[in-house]
């Protein structure tokens, strides 16, 4: 067997190792769901993720100067407004104002026996009200979507009645949407359960509503994080719960009447103006991260007196025109009320794409992960990844050098040469390989403060079982050392021993950071010797890799508590992800 191959198996035997552990130890898996690709539309209506949709009903009186254009999607009730919007180029969807009047309330559900009539009539009026005979709906709204289980015995039923007008609609071929005015409650079975069942046939799509003074008040980049954050929170409510990002939109209202959330009285326009700006921007850089389905806009219309406000045409256009420049002219309609740059983040030095505490994410960085990986998404979200780790843990220089040294003698037989035709041929440099190696001293040191449980020995014997070709030779070492489980004889494992104890000739000896180690015996299979004497090598090599889903666990974590800390050029943020770059790069690994 080539030092190359023993240390790609290396990395695999890495992989397999925790996996099984995972499964052995019972940790659960979580039910989140995640992004899912988008379902296809009908009648012509953009398949692009997420679909943006505008309420432009008769209630907007704008909906014809401002909604009424090709690439605005107008969602309206009506037989009358619909038709002129696409008369003029805009698509529309169906708006059902009143899903109350369908289904009842909480404390008065509807008979049972209406339901079905009730969503056929409403069908109905949707195909000919959106010229589509496979309707996009949404339902306004669901009462009581904060209510913890058990429910009462009314409250049991009005949710059964949605359930049931939801796959009716369904049945007959819409595209029904659920919106939610309070946060849902997510806490235990019966609830999540519930959610699922509804994402089955439906949408679900919670109302966002942020005051605007607030968010003004707070300032362009705390005002964003604070947006996107709260954003985040909503979706994840329902994706922690595995509902699809394709069955998950979010609304945004643009209110003038107090106490509805949106403008809030906020003057003067121009402060007004830059939060519709910013709630573009973040609900763009959220639907983009997460996948979600669809970004609604509501508030345009002046349901009572309070609701009037002269500048909504203004603020509707800017909302337009911040997600893309062709669908309104903002500059020419705002004048000097509007502050036209998109630029959100601080000013940031040359190259520096994001700022996190004192540490950059660099565009070279960036640009040569890509080169690794393949992805800049990716890439982008591993450098993001790496100022979390330089931020939570510092490496002494000497240790990459060290480690370095010790990959070449692993892998490579201590031919540099060789291993820099390996990182070439991985479309990497060594001052990448260096700063993966950093990491990996990293990573390290944050698992040895991570807990774990004790593995049993039924679990360490299945190990030994599953992993029985896994190649091993019995060693020993001038000092105990940790992949022998704290011993000085042992079973040096493939994988958990450096690698170049597997090429030694039997009674050969190799120092290794300090410490002599001495073949005793031909290299085999594990499962030829006897578990007494492999089983303080497994224990250690079952401890690292639970350490190592710990880490994971950890990381993103730490990386979605740093976004509120995170500034970036055009309020461009990664994607927070555990990306384990060895994987482009095996022989990397510090196991």
């Amino acid at each position: 067997m080539s030092v190359m191959t023993v240390g790609y198996n290396s990395r695999v035997r890495r992989i397999l190792v925790l996996g099984f552990g995972l499964l052995a130890v019972g940790v659960g898996v979580a039910r989140g769901g995640g992004p899912a690709s988008p379902l296809p539309l009908p009648c012509g209506l953009p398949q692009a993720q997420p679909l943006w949709i505008d309420y432009a009903d008769g209630g907007v009186p704008f909906w014809s100067t401002i909604f009424a254009r090709p690439g605005v999607v107008g969602a309206a009730s009506n037989f009358i407004v619909p038709p002129q919007l696409r008369a003029k180029g805009a698509q529309t969807v169906y708006f059902d104002m009143y899903l109350n009047n369908r289904v009842g309330t909480p404390s008065k559900p509807a008979d049972p026996a209406v339901i079905q009539a009730r969503a056929d009539k409403i069908f109905d009026i949707a195909v000919t009200s959106s010229g589509c005979d496979h309707p996009l709906m949404a339902e306004n709204e669901l009462f009581g979507a904060q209510v913890p289980t058990p429910w009462t015995p009314t409250t049991a039923q009005y949710r059964a009645n949605v359930l049931v007008f939801l796959q009716r609609l369904a049945e007959r071929g819409a595209r029904p949407f659920l919106l939610l005015s309070n946060r849902p409650y997510t806490h235990d079975q019966a609830s999540d359960d519930w959610w699922r069942e509804v994402a089955k046939i439906a949408d679900i799509v919670p109302e966002v509503y942020f005051s605007g003074p607030s968010v003004s008040n707070q300032g362009a980049v705390a005002g964003s994080r604070r947006l996107r954050a709260t954003m985040r929170s909503r979706m994840e409510d329902l994706i922690q719960i595995g509902i699809p990002t394709n069955r998950i939109g979010m609304m945004l209202t643009f209110s003038s009447t107090p106490g509805a959330g949106g403008r809030e009285n906020l003057q003067p326009l121009g402060k007004w103006l830059d939060v519709v700006k910013w709630e573009s921007l973040a609900a763009k850089q959220i639907a983009t991260d997460l996948k979600i389905a669809t970004v609604w806009s509501w508030g345009w219309a002046a349901f009572n007196p309070k609701g009037n406000d002269p500048d909504k045409p203004t603020v509707a256009c800017t909302w337009l025109w911040t997600r893309d420049h062709t669908l309104c002219d903002a500059p020419a309609l705002a004048g000097k009320q509007l502050d036209p740059s998109l630029e959100i983040g601080a000013t940031l030095a040359a190259g520096t794409m994001c700022l996190l505490g004192k540490t950059p994410l660099l565009a070279n960085d960036v640009a040569a992960l890509s080169r690794l990986t393949g992805d800049r998404d990716l890439a982008f979200s591993a450098e993001f990844q790496h100022a979390v780790l330089v931020e939570a843990q510092a490496i002494d220089p000497k240790e990459i050098a060290r480690v370095e040294r010790n990959a070449i003698l692993d892998h490579f037989g201590g031919s540099r040469a060789a291993y820099n035709t390996a990182l070439a041929r991985a479309n990497a440099t060594p001052s990448l390989a260096r700063l993966i190696l950093a990491d990996e001293l990293r990573r390290r040191a944050v698992e040895a403060t991570l807990r774990t449980p004790a593995p049993t020995s039924a679990q360490l014997q299945a190990w030994y079982a599953t992993y029985e070709t896994t190649l091993a030779r019995p060693v020993r070492s001038s000092k105990p050392e940790p992949w022998l489980g704290a011993a000085k004889t042992g079973l040096a494992i493939q994988g958990v021993a450096p690698g170049r104890l597997l090429a030694l000739d039997t009674g050969a000896k190799v120092t290794i950071d300090g410490v002599e180690v001495t073949a005793l015996g031909e290299a085999a299979p594990l499962g030829s010797f006897p578990f007494a004497q492999a089983a303080p090598a497994i224990r250690k090599a079952f401890i690292n890799q639970l350490k190592g889903a710990a880490f994971a666990t950890w990381i993103r974590r730490r990386q979605n508590q740093s976004l509120g800390s995170l500034t970036c050029q055009h309020d461009q943020q990664p994607q927070p992800e555990a990306v384990d770059l060895t994987d482009w790069a095996p022989y990397l690994s510090l196991g």
